[in-house]
């Protein structure tokens, strides 16, 4: 048990190393401090190798073998707990052809290049000074829920549009091509499938047998809802930027 030990506590250690150079550089990157966009995206690349390492999943699995022969004991059970977490991580994102890998390494590269010409998108609003400004993410959705001005609020939607086409023209359709080229390769008919299936060990059409149930029980009385507050405040209520939705 020494030994499994020592691995488990190694892999943790390792795993956090590997995170939190690509973490640090995110944010480095995001926030305007550095702009090695190279290094965010080497270290992304290192980390996707490091969670799809088949090797890694090859010992998880002999060290939990090798524990399944011991007496019963705390300790035991703790580092079965853990290595089972690890083992499920390792089979939900471990790519096994060279093409799908290939498709990873190129899907890297096309996200991190998107993200460092997002940095340079400028975007901006009217505050509840009335004044313009330039606005991250969350300020203009702090500005739709809580400016008391109709226009300023219409800003910070128009600004999110904005964003949402400067994306589009920007390489986004190319990304999900490749997202579904590299589902594609891995036998899912497209990236949403995919990830559905990684992610929350289910298939999409499990999902959206959820999602329709969970709409069904609730639709009725969000119809009633929006009724009252097109009765209460007028039919404008129901414009994106005067309803808040998230």
């Amino acid at each position: 048990m020494e030994s499994t030990r020592a691995y488990f506590a190694r892999l943790n250690r390792d795993y956090l190393k590997v995170h939190k150079t690509k973490e640090d550089l995110f944010w480095d990157t995001y926030m305007a401090v550095s702009d090695d966009h190279a290094g965010f995206a080497q270290a992304e690349q290192a980390f996707k190798a490091f969670i799809a390492d088949p090797d890694r999943l090859a010992e998880v699995r002999a060290h939990l073998a090798g524990l399944d022969k011991l007496p019963e004991s705390e300790e035991k059970r703790a580092l079965q707990h853990g290595l089972r977490g690890w083992q499920a991580l390792f089979e939900c994102n471990i790519i096994d052809n060279d093409t799908a890998r290939r498709h990873m390494h190129e899907l890297i590269e096309q996200e991190s290049a998107l993200f460092a010409k997002r940095r340079e998108y400028v975007m901006t609003h009217v505050n509840e000074q009335g004044q313009r400004e330039e606005a991250s993410l969350g300020t203009l959705s702090t500005n739709m829920g809580t400016n008391p001005d109709e226009a300023a609020r219409k800003s910070s939607h128009d600004a999110l549009l904005g964003l949402e086409r400067w994306v589009l023209a920007n390489g986004y359709l190319d990304i999900v091509r490749k997202r579904n080229e590299l589902a594609q390769s891995l036998g899912y008919p497209n990236y949403f499938d995919y990830k559905v299936h990684k992610n929350e060990r289910m298939s999409a059409a499990q999902l959206s047998a959820i999602l329709d149930d969970f709409e069904l029980r609730t639709r009725d009385a969000n119809q009633r809802t929006l009724d009252k507050l097109v009765a209460d405040k007028g039919e404008d209520a129901l414009k994106p930027y005067n309803l808040r939705t998230t």
